[in-house]
């Protein structure tokens, strides 16, 4: 008895539909031609600053900023940086985002409250100074920091 099959099956259709060929019959429509979109211009961004309204110092509070310091291994040493700008800061959904900076310092986790509230957490009041300067600078977009930064007292820290 011999194992080859006498039948005369073309494999080539298997095949194609094993490799995801797809035969198209030759009369059938043809789908439409894919158009190339142009890409959208990117909105533009301002490049003025973020000037300041307000800044506010208080008391690290681990109940009520739970969601601020999570990092902050010394609560009773951390300070909570309240800043709200003279403008909206615009879409904060992005690559780019504000950063506090106290005395050059950045903050990096600088937490967008509303469009003009920004709040951070500085983890170490002995490293504050008797006046502190208080700055906003934009992480991963070409735009000017605070051009008139707004000060804070060590002794205003309720």
């Amino acid at each position: 008895m011999s194992m080859t099959s006498s039948s005369r099956v073309s494999i080539l259709p298997l095949a194609l539909l094993l490799s995801g060929c797809r035969v198209v019959a030759p009369d059938s429509p043809r789908p439409a031609p894919v158009q190339a979109s142009k890409p959208r211009p990117a909105a533009p961004v301002s490049l003025e600053s973020a000037e300041l309204k307000s800044v506010q110092a208080r008391r690290f509070d681990p109940a009520r900023d739970q969601r601020f310091g999570r990092k902050i291994k010394a609560p009773g040493a951390a300070v909570r940086i309240d800043v709200r700008t003279a403008r909206s800061l615009g879409n904060l959904a992005g690559s780019a985002a504000p950063v506090i900076l106290v005395n050059g310092e950045r903050l990096l986790d600088t937490f967008p409250i509303a469009q003009d509230h920004l709040v951070a957490i500085h983890p170490d009041r002995a490293k504050l100074r008797e006046i502190n300067e208080v700055k906003v600078v934009w992480l991963g977009r070409h735009q000017p920091e605070t051009q008139r930064p707004l000060t804070f007292r060590l002794g205003d820290i309720r």
